[in-house]
């Protein structure tokens, strides 16, 4: 529906269009064969293949009409620290949080906001803070895998940290602690302690930018189509 809206679906005769062009020619198949050969090949039906044809085939033009060399030099310029090889020296710490688990999540965001207060007074530091969060019931190896996963670590705007880390580490200033953030698993605090700006031209950085807007157009059409036909439940 949103690739519609955009004007991106493809049409019903263009999709018997590709159907015939996509056949065997020597068996001469009209649309509606050539659709239930496949439909039968791959164990659906009729309907449920021609609606992910179509699905695939009008993803396929939004891509070719928005993944183009002025979109991807804009989109290079509009967050060069994340592609042209920026490094961040940062710190990172957590608290699991199941999604879903409403009254966790409250009780980690407060638990990580306090740290945070202690942290940004120069009461405690990152690392002990960190330390504070390790089960002391885990094994010994556990625990020192802990502490090193705590230390400070050098990133770039591609990894080795998620994507939803390292928006914020973009926002944040050296010497800064972010608010707690949720991630899909856990609450999250990240302090930057330096940067050193990188040299990547949108040329060389290209196939990363390219991946970042895929991963931001499949994210942005879920979001609408979830604001629009909500997967959750309501009772009237």
């Amino acid at each position: 529906e949103r690739l519609k809206k955009a004007n991106k679906r493809i049409s019903p005769a263009q999709l018997d269009q590709w159907l015939l062009e996509n056949s065997p020619p020597d068996l001469k198949l009209t649309p509606t064969q050539a659709l239930t050969a496949r439909a039968e090949a791959a164990q659906v039906s009729t309907d449920n293949y021609r609606e992910f044809l179509a699905f695939r085939l009008s993803w396929q033009n939004y891509l070719q009409s928005t993944l183009t060399e002025k979109n991807i030099d804009k989109h290079f310029s509009n967050q060069k620290a994340r592609f042209d090889g920026t490094r961040f020296q940062v710190e990172h710490i957590w608290l699991p949080a199941p999604p879903g688990k409403a009254a966790a999540r409250q009780a980690a965001h407060q638990q990580l906001a306090d740290m945070r207060d202690q942290i940004v007074a120069g009461k405690m530091s990152m690392l002990e803070a960190g330390q504070t969060l390790i089960d002391p019931q885990a094994s010994a190896e556990a625990r020192q895998d802990a502490v090193k996963s705590f230390e400070p670590l050098w990133i770039t705007g591609s990894g080795p940290l998620m994507p939803k880390i390292i928006d914020h580490v973009l926002k944040t200033k050296p010497g800064s602690v972010t608010e707690p953030f949720d991630s899909a698993t856990a609450v999250r605090l990240v302090r930057v302690i330096k940067v050193e700006p990188g040299n990547r031209s949108a040329q060389d950085a290209q196939d990363d930018v390219r991946r970042h807007m895929l991963i931001f157009l499949l994210d942005y059409l879920a979001e609408k189509s979830a604001d629009e036909l909500p997967l959750v439940w309501r009772d009237k």
